[in-house]
């Protein structure tokens, strides 16, 4: 019995870090504005911002790439109804983050995969390892109004 509740406890812990979350920034400088992000099981953020009126997905990978690393091959899935959506080319990279889209709206099929999704994945290669990141993906058409 102890067995099953602590396997329990373990899954809910683990499906409740697994969904995107979101929170309103006031810094007092600029006009309010909301974040989304999800944690992948490495501890990497898949995050979206409002950027100059849209939505910008990117992932934070700073800790893995140097700080003269300007652009980066990345290829990223989600799965969309049991079949893999697929998105591929060189991303843009800001002090570590990788920006996968610019803007949201300007690529109507990754939103439309981004938000239908329950699964995505993001692999790139650096200096000769590949790396490979992947989100559950609860709650992402909500995350996306909310910066939106």
């Amino acid at each position: 019995m102890k067995t099953i509740l602590l396997i329990c406890m373990i899954l809910i812990s683990t499906i409740s870090n697994a969904q995107w979350k979101t929170k309103t920034i006031d810094n007092g400088f600029d006009p309010k504005y909301t974040i989304a992000w999800n944690e992948s099981s490495l501890g990497f953020l898949l995050k979206i911002e409002n950027i100059d009126g849209d939505a910008v997905l990117y992932v934070n990978v700073e800790v893995l790439l140097d700080e003269d690393v300007t652009d980066i091959y990345t290829e990223m899935v989600f799965k969309v109804n049991n079949e893999w959506v697929k998105f591929n080319g060189a991303c843009k990279v800001l002090d570590g983050l990788i920006i996968l889209s610019e803007p949201m709206s300007g690529m109507p099929a990754l939103l439309q995969a981004f938000k239908a999704s329950t699964l995505a994945k993001i692999r790139f290669d650096y200096l000769g390892d590949t790396y490979t990141l992947e989100w559950n993906m609860s709650g992402s058409t909500a995350a996306y109004n909310a910066v939106k």
